[in-house]
C-alpha cells in the first residue's frame, strides 16, 4: 500500500472531484423523468413514508421484476422531499463519491499519479456523467460496484480481517440494485479463491447478513415466478439460444470513449447538435484504444513479472472483461448502460498504463548524448501522451457541455425527455394551490403502463385525489376542479383568469402540436361550451349510471357527450357500431370509455372515437357499453327513465 500525499496531490484531488461534481450536479433542470424514473420513485416514497416495504422493484426488461434494493437506497432522498430533482442530485453526489473511490482503489495499488488520471478520466467521461444524471438504478452502481470490489481486495488479498465481514453483504447489494452487476460474482469467487488463506470468523459470519439481504427479494419473487410456467420456459429458451456477438465489445468502446453521445438528441435533432460541436469522435477513440493497450500490457506483466500486484493486475483484467464477456452472446437484449459496472476499471486500468509509461522514462545519465537518446525520445513520448489526454477531457467537456444546453433549449423526439426545468414549475405551480383534486389529461390514463399518468402520479403525490384522463377523453367534472392539460385540449375562455400556461421546448419538428405548452386551468360542468348535436331527449342511460346526451360527427371521427350519474369500480368500454343505409354495421370503433375508478357523479365527459378510414355511407351508430375480463363480455342494459329495460344499444341517426 502507497501512503502519503503532498499538498499538490490533495489539491489536485480536490480539483478532479470538484470538476465531477460541477459536470454531474449542475444544470439540475437538465435531467430526464420518464415513466421507470416515476415508477422507482414512488415506491421509494412510499417506503420514505413508512407506507410500505416493497419486496419487489419497478419491472425489468428480462420479464423478472427488479429487487428492491434501488428502492431502499433510493428512499433516502424522498425522506427529505418528494422533488426528484433532489433525488436526481443524490444521485449524482453518489457518482462523485464513485469517483473519489476510484481514486482511492488506484493510489492505493499503482501510485498517485495513476490515481488522478484515473478519476480524472472517469469524472469527465460523457457517459460516465450521464449515467449519474437520472433516478435509475443502474446510475446507483458505480459506487456500489467499488465498494464491492474494494472491500474484497483489502479483506481477502490483504487479509484485513475487519474488512472482510463487508464484502458478502455488499455484493449481495449491488446485485440487487440492478441485473447487469451479475458479472461481479465471478470476481468476488476469484477473491475468495486467491484470499482462501485469509478467511477469517468475520468473513464466514458475513454469509449471514448477506442471505438476510435477499429474503426480501426472495419472498417477492418466489411466489411470481413459480406461478408463471410461460416466464420461466421463455427466459429457459432464450438462455439456451445463445449466439456470439460484437454488441458488448460495440458498448464497451462507446462508454469508455465516450462516443455517441449526439444519440441524446434524438435522431431528428441530432444532426443539429453535431453541426455545433468539433468533430472529436475520432479522438474520443483513442481512449478505448489506450485501454485495450494497458490491458496488454497488464497481460504480460501477469504473465511475465510475478509480484505483489500481480493479483489486483488480474483482478483489473477480469473486471473488465468478464461484462464484456457475458454481453458478448444473445442471452438477452443488450443496451450500453448494463456496461456501467465494467467503467471504473476502464479507468483505473488507463490510469495503470499512464503510470507504467511514466516509471519508464530515464533519468539523464550525465552526457548530453545520453540525454538526447532514448530517454529524450520517451519523454516526447509523454508529452504527446499528455497533450493528448489532456486535449480528450478538454473536448469531452465541451461536448458534454454543448450537449446539456442543446437539450434545454430544443426538442428532442425520440431522445432526451422534456426536461425537468421545464416540468418543475407547473408542479410546482399545482402544489401551491393545495388543491384537493387535479384532473391531469395528457396522454394516458393507466399509472405504470402510460408515461404521463405514471410521471404526474408521482409528481402530484401531495394532492389527495388524481385523476387522469387522455387526448381522446375531456372530462368536465361536477365541480370545479384544477386540470392540468396540453395547451389547446379544452375549449376555454381566452379571458378566464384561471389560465395559465407553461411553454415547453420548440416543438415545430413535433408530431404532437399540444406538447410543447402546458395549461393549468379550472374545469367544471358549466365549462362544456363546445357545439354539438343533443339527442336522446327520452333521458335513456346505461346501468352503469351513464347518460348520452350529444354527438358530433365529420364523417370520421365521432365525439360523444355523456354525463356519470354513479360511481363504478368497473372499467366500461363503449361499443361503437356504425350503420349503414341498409341497417348493415361495416365498421366499429370500440374503445375504453374512462377508467371507472376515476368517474365521479355529475361528471360529464367528450369521448373520441375515430375510424382509420370512414365507408362514404354511414348514417349512424350504435352505442352500448360492456365490461371484458379477459373471457367474459358482461353487456350494460340500456333503461329509460322509469328504470324499464330497452335493449343493450342507444342508436344515433346523424343528421336526425
Amino acid at each position: 500500500m502507497i501512503v502519503g500525499r503532498s499538498r499538490v496531490e490533495w489539491a489536485l484531488l480536490a480539483a478532479v472531484l470538484a470538476l465531477a461534481a460541477a459536470l454531474r450536479l449542475g444544470a439540475p433542470g437538465v435531467i430526464e423523468f420518464k415513466r421507470d424514473e416515476a415508477a422507482l420513485s414512488q415506491l421509494a416514497l412510499e417506503l420514505a413514508r413508512g407506507n410500505c416495504l416493497p419486496l419487489l422493484g419497478i419491472g425489468s426488461s428480462v420479464g423478472i421484476p427488479n429487487a428492491p434494493f434501488n428502492v431502499y437506497v433510493m428512499a433516502l432522498p424522498y425522506m427529505f422531499s418528494s422533488d426528484p430533482t433532489l433525488a436526481t442530485q443524490y444521485i449524482g453526489l453518489l457518482n462523485v463519491l464513485a469517483v473519489a473511490l476510484t481514486y482511492a482503489l488506484t493510489r492505493r495499488y499503482y501510485g498517485p499519479l495513476a490515481a488522478l488520471v484515473a478519476a480524472l478520466a472517469y469524472a469527465v467521461s460523457p457517459w460516465g456523467v450521464l449515467y449519474s444524471r437520472k433516478v435509475w438504478a443502474q446510475d446507483l452502481l458505480p459506487l456500489f460496484v467499488l465498494l464491492t470490489i474494494y472491500t474484497g481486495a483489502i479483506g481477502l488479498v490483504e487479509g484485513k480481517h475487519w474488512v472482510q465481514w463487508l464484502h458478502l453483504p455488499l455484493l449481495a447489494i449491488t446485485g440487487q440494485i440492478h441485473y447487469a452487476a451479475f458479472v461481479l460474482a465471478p470476481l468476488s469467487v476469484y477473491l475468495i479463491i486467491i484470499g482462501r488463506r485469509h478467511w477469517s470468523r468475520s468473513f464466514a459470519l458475513s454469509v449471514i447478513p448477506a442471505v438476510l439481504l435477499a429474503v426480501p427479494y426472495a419472498f417477492g419473487v418466489a411466489p411470481l415466478v413459480l406461478a408463471n410456467a410461460s416466464l420461466l420456459a421463455k427466459l429457459s429458451s432464450t438462455t439456451l439460444a445463445l449466439l456470439p456477438t460484437l454488441q458488448g465489445v460495440e458498448y464497451a468502446v462507446l462508454d469508455i470513449a465516450g462516443t455517441d453521445i449526439h444519440s441524446l438528441a434524438g435522431p431528428l435533432r441530432f444532426h443539429d447538435y453535431l453541426a455545433g460541436v468539433p468533430d472529436a469522435y475520432p479522438l474520443f477513440g483513442l481512449l478505448a484504444w489506450a485501454v485495450l493497450g494497458a490491458c496488454l500490457w497488464l497481460l504480460w506483466r501477469v504473465w511475465f513479472r510475478r509480484d505483489e500486484r500481480t493479483l489486483i493486475d488480474l483482478l483489473l483484467l477480469l473486471w473488465i472483461v468478464l461484462p464484456v464477456l457475458a454481453f458478448s452472446f444473445t442471452w438477452t437484449t443488450i443496451y450500453p448502460h448494463y456496461l456501467i459496472p465494467m467503467m471504473p476499471a476502464a479507468y483505473i486500468v488507463l490510469g495503470v498504463g499512464a503510470q507504467a509509461m511514466w516509471d519508464r522514462r530515464k533519468r539523464p545519465s550525465g552526457t548530453e548524448r545520453r540525454e538526447i537518446g532514448a530517454s529524450a525520445l520517451w519523454r516526447y513520448v509523454l508529452m504527446i501522451s499528455a497533450v493528448l489526454f489532456g486535449t480528450i477531457l478538454v473536448l469531452q467537456v465541451w461536448l458534454l457541455l454543448a450537449l446539456l444546453g442543446f437539450l434545454y433549449a430544443h426538442a428532442t423526439p425520440n431522445g432526451f425527455g422534456t426536461p425537468f426545468g421545464y416540468i418543475a414549475p407547473v408542479r410546482e405551480a399545482i402544489l401551491a394551490e393545495h388543491p384537493s383534486g387535479v384532473l391531469v389529461n395528457l396522454d394516458g390514463q393507466n399509472v405504470g403502463t402510460d408515461e404521463d399518468a405514471t410521471i404526474w402520479s408521482f409528481l402530484l403525490s401531495d394532492v389527495p385525489e388524481i385523476r387522469f384522463s387522455d387526448a381522446q377523453t375531456l372530462v368536465y367534472p361536477a365541480q370545479g376542479t384544477l386540470t392540468l392539460s396540453y395547451c389547446g385540449r379544452y375549449q376555454t375562455r381566452s379571458d378566464d383568469v384561471n389560465l395559465h400556461f407553461f411553454d415547453l421546448r420548440p416543438t415545430n419538428d413535433q408530431a404532437n402540436p399540444y406538447e410543447g405548452c402546458y395549461m393549468l386551468s379550472t374545469q367544471g360542468g358549466d365549462a362544456l361550451t363546445a357545439d354539438y348535436t343533443p339527442i336522446n331527449p327520452e333521458g335513456l342511460f346505461f346501468d352503469n349510471g351513464v347518460r348520452v346526451f350529444g354527438y358530433t360527427w365529420d364523417g370520421r371521427c365521432l365525439r360523444l357527450f355523456w354525463e356519470i350519474t354513479a360511481p363504478t369500480d368497473q372499467d366500461y368500454s363503449f361499443a361503437v357500431h356504425f350503420t349503414d343505409r341498409e341497417g348493415e354495421s361495416p365498421a366499429n370503433a370500440d374503445a375504453l370509455s374512462w377508467i371507472g375508478r376515476y368517474w365521479r357523479p355529475g361528471d360529464r365527459v367528450v369521448r373520441t372515437f375515430c375510424l382509420p378510414e370512414a365507408p362514404a355511407d354511414i348514417t349512424g351508430v350504435n352505442i352500448g357499453m360492456y365490461t371484458y375480463d379477459g373471457t367474459i363480455f358482461n353487456n350494460a342494459r340500456l333503461l329509460d327513465a322509469n328504470g324499464t329495460p330497452m335493449g343493450q344499444m342507444l342508436p344515433i341517426r346523424f343528421g336526425s
